[in-house]
């Protein structure tokens, strides 16, 4: 269910197999069902105000249930997560280029807004409540970030010589 209640994700499969499963996403209040069988992961990445995130094959796309539905697609993407709390959308990415960003995407995928850009990311992480994201530079240090979600307050650590996973296991708990 998505996080403010108004969409809900149903599998439908076939006992007989004649036509191939789908992922519909249906509306509470309205029972419009969207057919998102394209897209995938996006079960983890229910967003308010009717959106969903997801891959297209090697796009990301941000889709927008309200109209038709409309779609932003970002190429190039490594590896993302979003992160749905108090009716804000976060957005964030990992591009082929090593560049991360942290996106606000407001009511629609029109109004999207970047709030946090770090260059020459290697990887990063992000702990299961999602309050803090832990990232690695690709420098001679492996220089280790951490940013708080909730205020984008951005730290570094230069003295763990790459132990991310250990900093992202911290996080957790803090």
């Amino acid at each position: 269910m998505s996080p403010d209640g108004k969409w809900v994700l149903i599998g439908k499969t076939y006992v007989d197999q004649r036509d191939k499963p789908q992922l519909l996403y249906i509306n509470t209040q309205t029972k419009k069902k969207i057919n998102l069988t394209y897209l995938k992961g996006i079960h983890q990445n229910l967003l308010f105000n009717d959106l969903v995130a997801g891959r297209d094959n090697e796009v990301l796309k941000v889709v927008d249930l309200k109209s038709e539905p409309s779609i932003l697609t970002f190429e190039n993407i490594r590896k993302y997560d979003t992160k749905a709390s108090n009716n804000r959308n976060l957005l964030i990415t990992l591009q082929e280029n090593s560049t991360l960003s942290i996106k606000e995407i407001k009511s629609n995928v029109q109004s999207i807004k970047t709030t946090l850009s770090i260059d020459q990311v290697h990887n990063y992480f992000l702990n299961p409540a999602k309050t803090r994201l832990v990232y690695q530079l690709a420098d001679e240090n492996n220089t280790i970030g951490v940013i708080n979600l909730n205020d984008y307050k951005n730290s570094s650590l230069t003295t763990l010589n790459g132990f991310i996973e250990k900093i992202y296991l911290y996080s957790y708990f803090y």
